[in-house]
């Protein structure tokens, strides 16, 4: 990474990474870490492959991790992120690949893998000023920024 990337990441990203959805990433340096190349197979037989613009995470998912994945998605706790954010990215590392996907990560890009441009407007609105990315929301009451396992543990209870 640059010293470009991480001035400008921590500028944005001080109370969380913004507040807004609609911020083009084109503004705003991606993490090398969520953009990943994939292959979709082949077409005339010839590779074809894109760019998903998505998290890409790569640590492995703790017991512990995957419990409180598992209770979080009993509870419809829903977890707000961007692509493009690092501190989504280091929410998301923090459970590990598995248990995140457990979670189900809402991405709110709007050119992100399996966007939900509309329900991040609508949670955003209703939690006002404190949403940014990620946001938690649990029974009800939105989170933002990075929380521990242990911090989303006592809020799920």
């Amino acid at each position: 990474m640059n010293v470009r990337y991480y001035s400008i990441a921590a500028i944005l990203c001080l109370a969380g990474c913004t507040n807004n959805a609609d911020i083009p990433p084109s503004s705003i340096p991606s993490p090398v870490t969520a953009v990943e190349q994939v292959n979709t197979g082949a077409i005339d037989g010839k590779a074809q492959s894109k760019l998903e613009k998505r998290l890409v995470l790569t640590k492995t998912s703790t017991p512990q991790a995957m419990q409180l994945a598992a209770t979080l998605k009993k509870a419809n706790a829903k977890v707000y992120t961007a692509y493009w954010c690092p501190h989504c990215h280091d929410q998301g590392e923090l459970f590990g690949k598995d248990a995140f996907a457990i979670a189900a990560p809402i991405e709110c890009a709007k050119d992100g893998k399996g966007t939900q441009v509309a329900l991040c407007k609508e949670a955003s609105s209703k939690a006002g000023e404190s949403f940014g990315f990620p946001t938690w929301e649990i029974k009800g009451q939105y989170y933002p920024g990075v929380k521990t396992l242990e911090e989303l543990s006592a809020i799920v209870k």
